[in-house]
Parts: structure tokens; C-alpha cells; sequence
């Protein structure tokens, strides 16, 4: 970010105490854990993550009127609820395999009066409506990696900011023996393929997603990486002070396997960002992936340069 002060105050902030309850995290959201002050340690993370977001969505210009945005992985909507309400000119659907969450999400949308709030239960390969803007937070494993390859199908824009990477190896790219003939990526791991049937691409699910990366990096040491990317820490030693090596390296981990999916994208003609979340306390690894049809070119008048790949921690 060019100054990411002025982008907190001009695109990202959001004041919470005058939307509806249903919609704030912090006293609709229903998250516990620890206590600072009067509001949960993550209901407060979970606030600082909506306002990153609403800073991207805002700062690109990515919502004009009558915009179809998609939630992938929305779970109850602790970040549907809080854009639907705040892009009130855009239709918000929700995906969500827990059917729990779609009720609880609809019900609170309800209560907050919602109008432009669909949800649907079912997994991200069999949501078939289009949309224009994708969102993904803290989508497990490949399951963000399947949301950036329905946003390509569509042609629409991709937000998302990943959280657990170890079960990325259960996809790895099995390269084509000496002498046999390879049809491309096959399925693996349990991971299907999606069909860009509208450009008549068909790449898998399989780690790594970028023959960038594949020409780089062996199975064994992507391996490495996606554990890496995940350490938290043992005993007497913590993963989450990024002062410390603990701390950089699955930082580091984790930007390098990011940067493999926005590489994947761009080889099919999108233009990508890899950034960082507006707030670093807004979590541990705050890595935000964005991807756009080259006919989109967002966040140039925010950022330090319109082509950005990797982000320092503003």
C-alpha cells in the first residue's frame, strides 16, 4: 500500500457500531474465544479482516451497481452479512457445505433485512450461477484454489486471503514418467477437476498449480513447503512472532505457494496481486491473492506499482 493509514481511514473503515448487530461480527458473529476488553480477540481479528476486504472492493472499484459477488466458503457470514449491508446495490450469494451455517446465515440476514442476501449449501465445484467478484476467506486447503478456477471459468475478479496449506500435498503434481506420454495434470488426492468450458481449458486441482512452479520446485520440496507454511510452533517455541526465524519462515512458506496460484492464474491470462491484508493483526499469515481479466486493473492509484507480485507487510 502506498499509505496504508489513508486507505484505513478512506477505503477500509467501518463503523460497527452503527450497522445492524446480525451483520457485526464482534455482536452478531457468535466467535468466543479470548477476551480483550468487552469483544472477543476474534471477533475483533474477524472485524479487521471485513475491513481489508471492504478496502479492496472499495480502493478497485470491483462492485459497480447490480454486481453479482459470491462468498465461497461462507460459513455463518462473519463476511457476507457485514459487504452485503455495505454494498447494498450488489447481490451477495453465499456458499457453504454445512447447512447449519447457510440457516444460521440466512436467518440473521433475515433479522438484519437483508434483501440481497442468497445462500445456497453445496460445495464450491457445484455452484453453477454466475457471478462477477468472488470472495474467499479462509478457505481450508484447495478448496481456495477451487474458488480462483470457478472466478477464471467465470471470467470475474478474485479476493481471497487462504489459511491452512498443509493439505495442499494431498494434490501433488505427479510429473509424466520418461518416455510416456502425459495428458496434462491428472487427477489426485480425491481433487477433481473444474472445466473452464467457456475458453475450453481444463486445468486440475494438483499442487504444484503452476507449471512456473513445477519447473522449479520438486514434489518433495513443495511437500516441505506446504508444512512449513503451517508450523505454528512446539513446545516453548511460537510459529506467530514474525520478529523471530520461527516466525518468518511459514510467513515466507506461505507467500511463496500464494504466489504459485497467482502464477497458475496469469497462465491463463489473468493479471494478478499478491498482497498483504490491510491489517498484519488481522491474522497470523495475512497473505491476500487478487485476479482479474486483463481488461481489469485495480487498486493502481493505492498501491506502490499496478504490477505488485509480492507485497512487503503494507
Amino acid at each position: 500500500w502506498k499509505d496504508i493509514e489513508q486507505v484505513k481511514i478512506s477505503l477500509g473503515q467501518v463503523d460497527w457500531l452503527s450497522v445492524p448487530a446480525e451483520v457485526d461480527p464482534a455482536r452478531g458473529g457468535g466467535l468466543g474465544g479470548k477476551v480483550s476488553g468487552d469483544i472477543a480477540t476474534r471477533a475483533i481479528r474477524k472485524r479487521l479482516q471485513v475491513e481489508s476486504f471492504v478496502s479492496v472492493l472499495r480502493g478497485g472499484m470491483l462492485l459497480p451497481k447490480g454486481a453479482t459477488v459470491v462468498d465461497f466458503g461462507s460459513g455463518s457470514g462473519n463476511l457476507t452479512l457485514p459487504l452485503a449491508y455495505l454494498f447494498p446495490d450488489c447481490t451477495w450469494w453465499a456458499v457453504d457445505f454445512n447447512s447449519t451455517s447457510i440457516d444460521l446465515l440466512l436467518e440473521k440476514a433475515a433479522e438484519a433485512r437483508l434483501s440481497n442476501v442468497k445462500a445456497t449449501c453445496g460445495t464450491i465445484e457445484e455452484f453453477v450461477e454466475d457471478f462477477d467478484v468472488c470472495v474467499a476467506l479462509h478457505v481450508c486447503g484447495a478448496g481456495t484454489d477451487a474458488a480462483m478456477i470457478k472466478a477464471i471459468d467465470r471470467q470475474a475478479v478474485y479476493v481471497a486471503s487462504p489459511c491452512c496449506i498443509g493439505k495442499l500435498q494431498s494434490s501433488l503434481y505427479e510429473a509424466p514418467q520418461e518416455g510416456v506420454p502425459s495428458a496434462g495434470p491428472q487427477r489426485q488426492g480425491g481433487v477433481g477437476l473444474i472445466q473452464l468450458s467457456k475458453r475450453g481449458l481444463s486445468p486440475s486441482l494438483t499442487h504444484p498449480r503452476s507449471s512456473w512452479m513445477r519447473s522449479h520446485v520438486s514434489r518433495a520440496e513443495f511437500n516441505t513447503l506446504a508444512s512449513a507454511a503451517d508450523y505454528s510452533g512446539h513446545t516453548g517455541v511460537s510459529g506467530y512472532d514474525p520478529q523471530t526465524l520461527e516466525g518468518r519462515v511459514p510467513r515466507f512458506a506461505k507467500s511463496a505457494l500464494e504466489a504459485d496460484r497467482n502464477a497458475a492464474s496469469r497462465e491463463f491470462g489473468y493479471k494478478t496481486k499478491l498482497m498483504k491484508l490491510l491489517y498484519p493483526q488481522a491474522c497470523v499469515r495475512n497473505d491476500l491473492l487478487i485476479g482479474y481479466p486483463s481488461k481489469h486493473s485495480p487498486l493502481e492509484n493505492y498501491i506502490n506499482s499496478p504490477n505488485v507480485e509480492w507485497g512487503d507487510e503494507n
